[in-house]
């Protein structure tokens, strides 16, 4: 018979084979039908240096020609090719020095972790509304949440014939399952104790796999995955998909709002 912890460790391996597949099939699905596909997959093509009359010619007869001319405005140096300066591609050139910032913020913040988590458990304690509301607010990085969200927004698809809800239904899903997929490769990288599991201040860090290991089997998994949180991750990939279809008025704000408060409570919790 298996024993538990080889049968867990197979399901896992299982679980991860399973979501990289499906997000590699959301991938190709999303990245087809995002708000004005033919547009930016025109950026695309373009972009490798072919003319913008060599990508007209290409298109049948029955499909009319994209309007280049703000294109070509914003590329005064070659009107021939597009993109180089077009803010759709600009956009895109943000990611590093974000990503970066973002990690180096992340380890200066590390040693602020036990006294950040004493204030804001005390904060709970002594809050009967913070008290009420962060076990609820918690609940919003729940992956089952997200399912019902943007199957919620997939239902409205089908009812109604509306294209664009049918965008956010898989690029929400297509961010669910590599945020998920990303979290749980790095949970095992860093395999980070939990407060309630902290052995060290802070919380040990026990390295690559170690919940793995054999000496390891019969500990909690409380060990090993505390870093990074998968509902703060959840969350916030749900509010970034959220944000880029519906960027006017207070969707935005609300959302990343909520992330944010979701990965407050994760902290409480």
């Amino acid at each position: 018979m298996i024993s538990y912890h080889k049968e867990q460790k197979y399901l896992n391996k299982k679980l991860l084979l399973l979501l990289f597949l499906c997000s590699v099939c959301f991938h190709a699905q999303a990245t087809t039908f995002h708000p004005d596909a033919n547009i930016k997959s025109s950026f695309i093509l373009i972009n490798q240096y072919h003319s913008v009359n060599d990508y007209n010619n290409s298109l049948s007869s029955s499909q009319p020609d994209i309007d280049t001319t703000a294109a070509i405005y914003y590329n005064q140096s070659n009107p021939d090719t597009l993109c180089n300066d077009m803010p759709e591609c600009k956009a895109n050139n943000s990611f590093w020095p974000v990503a970066i910032g973002s990690v180096v913020l992340s380890a200066a913040l590390i040693p602020t972790d036990k006294s950040t988590y004493t204030f804001l458990r005390d904060l709970k304690e002594h809050n009967s509304l913070i008290n009420t509301i962060s076990p609820v607010v918690t609940q919003l990085g729940n992956g089952n949440f997200v399912i019902v969200l943007f199957g919620s927004f997939g239902i409205y698809h089908f009812i109604s014939g509306n294209d664009k809800s049918w965008d956010v239904t898989k690029a929400g899903f297509e961010s669910f399952l590599l945020s998920g997929v990303t979290v749980q490769i790095l949970k095992n990288i860093f395999s980070r104790q939990r407060p309630s599991a902290a052995s060290t201040k802070g919380g040990k860090w026990n390295g690559v796999f170690a919940r793995f290991k054999k000496e390891n089997k019969n500990t909690s998994i409380s060990n090993y995955d505390s870093f990074p949180s998968g509902h703060s991750a959840t969350a916030f990939a749900a509010a970034s998909t959220l944000s880029y279809f519906y960027p006017e008025g207070a969707v935005p704000y609300i959302a990343y709002s909520l992330a944010t408060a979701v990965a407050v409570s994760r902290v409480m919790e």
